[in-house]
């Protein structure tokens, strides 16, 4: 039904309309959406109305704040504040990011000391800097936690607006397949390793683990009688994804069982945990003297996965075994697993 000619709209003013004896004002808001507010029957209080959203907009717009907060003295307060509120590796995490940041933001804009310098076109250069270093999905996290960081600061009334907000992704593009030791360059890695590190270095290979997983393995940690190694928070170490259990191969079982037990750390410098280098370091002269080229440590755990997809384990089990929490991250392996599936069919 057709509202009567008492109820029907008209506009009085710029932005004003009138419905009935009520007035409505009409404004678009930060992100340019349209806003209709309801005021009453007063149109002088609809104009004042008006014109204070459209102050509080053009304020925002404009970047006000009520307080022009140094910068990094936000960023040290947020990590401290993570430190409450995330996990010990989400806090570290963001640590890093926070300080590829601020390297970034002293090396090349020194006068941006405070949150209301910060403009798009700083994560824009952000964005294309990194990218010469690091993967674009990298990139793309380190952005958004920025994002997540500043957030925080519009919360605790130091922005009004994020900067990084309208900050688009790059592009990802197909995520190639992953570098893997050879049967080969494994066997001739193997032969070469220093007595002292094979423990160590079998250890990576034979359980695909993360090097921080490995750094902070226990005796604790180890059920002779299941014959699993179990992957679980302690203090100063928290799963990157879920805590998860490895079958014990026997080539580690022989291992584990030659290893003196005088420290709770299997891999330990006098009962301390070895420096976050020490096993890249060490797995690098290995395959420098080994004439293996173009491998990072992280390769071994690679080779772990490949090498089981390619002797026929499905991806799935795949999953588990490396504690990736999305089977997507997984699927990097997938081409290595088109042979068996060819076997799988013609079984049929």
């Amino acid at each position: 039904m057709m509202p009567s000619n008492s109820q029907q709209e008209k506009t009085v003013a710029k932005g004003i309309r009138k419905r009935g004896s009520i007035y409505y004002i009409d404004y678009y808001d930060n992100d340019g959406k349209r806003i209709r507010e309801r005021i009453g029957k007063s149109k002088k209080i609809a104009e004042l109305a008006l014109k204070d959203r459209e102050v509080k907009v053009a304020k925002n717009r404009a970047g006000v704040i009520r307080k022009d907060a140094p910068l990094y003295s936000f960023l040290e307060q947020y990590i401290e504040y993570s430190k409450t509120h995330h996990k010990p590796r989400t806090t570290e995490r963001y640590k890093e990011i926070v300080n590829h940041f601020k390297g970034f933001l002293k090396k090349n804009h020194p006068h941006i000391t405070s949150l209301l310098k910060l403009k798009p076109i700083i994560f824009e250069q952000y964005k294309t800097t990194r990218l010469k270093n690091i993967a674009a999905r990298t990139v793309n996290h380190e952005i958004g936690t920025i994002k997540t960081i500043l957030n925080q600061a519009i919360k605790w009334d130091m922005l009004n607006i994020n900067p990084a907000k309208r900050i688009e992704k790059v592009k990802e593009l197909t995520a190639k397949a992953p570098r893997f030791l050879t049967d080969k360059e494994l066997k001739a890695f193997f032969e070469v390793c220093p007595v002292k590190h094979l423990p160590m270095m079998k250890t990576f290979y034979y359980t695909g683990m993360r090097r921080e997983e490995l750094r902070c393995l226990e005796w604790s940690d180890i059920d002779f009688i299941r014959k699993v190694i179990k992957v679980r928070g302690k203090e100063g170490f928290t799963p990157k994804s879920t805590e998860r259990e490895i079958p014990i191969h026997k080539e580690v079982m022989k291992i584990l069982k030659s290893l003196p037990k005088d420290y709770n750390l299997i891999f330990s410098k006098k009962g301390e945990r070895l420096g976050k280098n020490r096993f890249r370091d060490v797995f690098l002269q290995i395959a420098k003297k080994a004439e293996i080229e173009n491998v990072t440590l992280h390769h071994m755990r690679h080779t772990f996965a490949s090498h089981l997809v390619m002797k026929g384990v499905d991806l799935a089990t795949v999953k588990e075994l490396l504690g990736h929490a999305d089977i997507q991250t997984t699927m990097i392996y997938a081409h290595l697993a088109k042979a068996h599936l060819t076997q799988a069919v013609e079984r049929l």
